[in-house]
């Protein structure tokens, strides 16, 4: 599989000229899926899912026996985008065949290849675009209001690029924490924003104004994908890059701001996601206070509750004795698109019968404020 540059990368590239912004690349627009390798070894075909090897599966005797090889994207219909590379290596792991049930829900994208036989699956065929380099970022934002659209592979010929959409939302700021701002997009999502555009704040440090200043006002929202469901975060990447009441203050003159990030970060040590089906295997252990979820078979510590919530961080409610509580919950994992409700429901029982706690609701944590407006 090739080595992916990403948008950093791009941008340096463009701007010390490595390259060309009036250069003609190859512009891959491909939908959501998990990219796979489909390679040839000592007579077998392998179908490589990021570090797992599927051996001579049915799945890739059936691509390779249609001509196809090399990259191709993977979607099923079964799970959310995020979950799709742990759920394409379970289901592999069990051998399907030709009869398989969840062969209906499988789509696989190609990158300009055309299969030579009929398939048990949908196939669809992706053809590039031939754009310059510097209309390439024009070109995504056009591309990504389609919300089907997932990745942008980008070829100089040199070096290949993974881009990510780049979508736009409005909300209402709701508070200010240590760790990001609390906002409400229009379509009701609460969600944390960890990151805040140049713009906004050389904005407040020109008009002497702090972020409180300007809670209940609304802001444009930049993201690369929407889940959908009841999620603790609907939005994937989010930033803060427009303040619609410091534009409209109007005598600002852009500058450059060089100061430091307002928020604290939140360290995860793996980019995996925590899953309600991970979660629902859970032992639970309670040991100085802390309320510990393990994965029986790994070991690996899956999720903690432990006293003292913060803001601006997820928390648990959890009920006892008629008293209730709201102590921090964290993860080593990614969690921002598990379903709440789905979590309580897949732990609740091993906690309380492990703990004597009840688990009630798992939610963001914010300090509730009047709104003003600027």
């Amino acid at each position: 599989m090739r080595n992916y540059l990403r948008k950093p990368a791009w941008h340096k590239m463009l701007r010390e000229g490595t390259i060309d912004r009036e250069q003609q690349v190859k512009m891959w627009v491909l939908p959501h899926g998990v990219i796979c390798d489909l390679v040839r070894v000592g007579g077998m075909d392998i179908l490589r899912n990021g570090t797992y090897d599927a051996v001579n599966s049915f799945l890739a005797r059936e691509l390779a026996e249609a001509g196809l090889q090399g990259e191709v994207l993977f979607y099923t219909t079964r799970v959310i985008p995020q979950t799709l590379s742990k759920w394409l290596t379970y289901w592999l792991s069990s051998d399907p065949d030709a009869s398989d049930p969840e062969l209906s829900s499988v789509t696989i994208t190609t990158l300009g290849q055309y299969p030579t036989k009929p398939l048990p699956f949908q196939v669809n065929v992706v053809e590039p675009l031939i754009v310059k380099a510097g209309d390439v970022f024009d070109m995504i934002k056009v591309k990504s209001r389609n919300q089907a659209v997932s990745q942008f592979i980008i070829e100089t010929g040199e070096h290949t690029f993974r881009l990510e959409p780049v979508r736009k939302t409005d909300a209402t700021l709701l508070a200010v924490t240590d760790y990001g701002i609390v906002c409400r997009s229009s379509e009701g999502h609460t969600f944390l924003c960890t990151i805040l555009s140049r713009r906004i704040q050389a904005q407040l440090e020109h008009y002497k104004l702090s972020l409180e200043d300007i809670v209940g006002t609304t802001l444009r929202i930049e993201y690369t994908m929407y889940t959908e469901g009841n999620r603790l975060c609907n939005y994937k990447s989010p930033i803060a890059y427009r303040a619609l009441a410091l534009d409209n203050m109007g005598d600002w003159v852009s500058t450059t701001y060089e100061g430091p990030s307002p928020f604290k970060t939140i360290p995860t040590q793996r980019p995996a996601l925590l899953t309600v089906t991970r979660c629902n295997r859970a032992e639970i252990f309670e040991e100085g206070g802390v309320i510990s979820g393990y994965e029986r078979e790994t070991g690996l510590t899956l999720f903690r509750f432990r006293r003292g919530a913060e803001y601006g961080r997820y928390a648990a409610v959890f009920e006892r004795d008629g008293k209730q509580e709201t102590w921090l919950f964290e993860s080593d994992f990614s969690v921002e698109v598990i379903d709440p409700e789905g979590f309580v429901a897949s732990v609740g029982s091993q906690i309380f019968y492990a703990t004597g706690y009840s688990l009630l609701e798992v939610k963001l944590h914010y300090p509730q404020k009047e709104q003003v407006s600027l």
